[in-house]
């Protein structure tokens, strides 16, 4: 996991606030095994990416965090006095693209309505770092450097494709960049319900190239699919939301749609 590189104690009412020296071994406090709900705040409003698990350290793991607020709330059964969680997080870039070296990532935190550096952190290659001392419901903002460390490697006939989401009332935010395959099949896991779209990066692709999705769904709260499960998906024609049909996943929430239009705004929901 990546290393620190300030560290800063922020003095807050009812609790002090500091962000402890990362150790390989590192653990939680009280936090052994507690149920985790992770909240991010993209373009406005707070939704749920993930409920899982600490492990029995009080270690949390997120993959794949885009630069944005973030708050870990334990569950109310879970909940005891003092408790802290280690949280281990592999972050993206500002585009949504996989880093590919050591990459400086500062940590804020929300006191008093104002945002505080609280520390700065140094992923390792992957993009990874470990952050000990994290309370439930404290807001973190975490951010990456602007740098030229991020990329999507070369891979001949295989088009970049940019991703926005729209997930409940939120703005627009760009939530993904990858590559499709050889064949065009765009792969994405754990994937919300809510509105997408979908565009090429310049070059590879035009308008009229359709692609196929192969996605796996989690459903509203954050959690896998565990079994089949009726997905009903909307297209937005001149405004209006048109019914493209009902699709099922597998019993892990996948599932697969040919024929998607790149600058089509489409809309994938859950039956209840």
């Amino acid at each position: 996991m990546g290393g620190k590189k300030i560290l800063i104690a922020c003095f807050v009412t009812g609790f002090l606030l500091v962000s402890p020296l990362i150790v390989s071994a590192a653990s939680g406090v009280k936090t052994g095994g507690v149920k985790v709900k992770t909240y991010t705040k993209q373009g406005g409003d707070w939704f749920r990416v993930s409920t899982k698990h600490a492990d029995s350290h009080g270690v949390l793991e997120l993959k794949n965090a885009i630069p944005g607020w973030y708050k870990m709330v334990i569950d109310s059964k879970d909940v005891k006095s003092g408790q802290t969680l280690v949280t281990q997080i592999r972050m993206r870039d500002r585009d949504g693209k996989r880093i590919k070296s050591k990459t400086d990532v500062d940590v804020y935190v929300k006191v008093n309505d104002k945002k505080v550096l609280a520390a700065t952190y140094e992923s390792d290659k992957s993009g990874w770092i470990e952050m000990a001392g994290v309370t439930s419901e404290t807001k973190y903002y975490l951010d990456v450097s602007e740098a030229n460390n991020s990329s999507l490697s070369e891979k001949e006939n295989c088009p970049r494709m940019k991703i926005k989401a729209k997930i409940d009332k939120s703005d627009w935010f760009r939530a993904l960049y990858k590559r499709a395959n050889e064949n065009k099949v765009l792969t994405i896991k754990n994937v919300l319900p809510g509105k997408y779209k979908f565009s090429y990066k310049n070059g590879d692709g035009s308008i009229a190239d359709p692609f196929t999705l192969n996605i796996r769904m989690i459903d509203e709260k954050g959690k896998k699919i565990k079994e089949a499960t009726d997905v009903n998906l909307y297209a937005y024609v001149n405004k209006v939301r048109v019914p493209i049909g009902v699709l099922k996943t597998d019993n892990k929430g996948w599932l697969t749609i040919p024929g998607v239009m790149t600058k089509m705004k489409y809309k994938i929901e859950i039956d209840d």
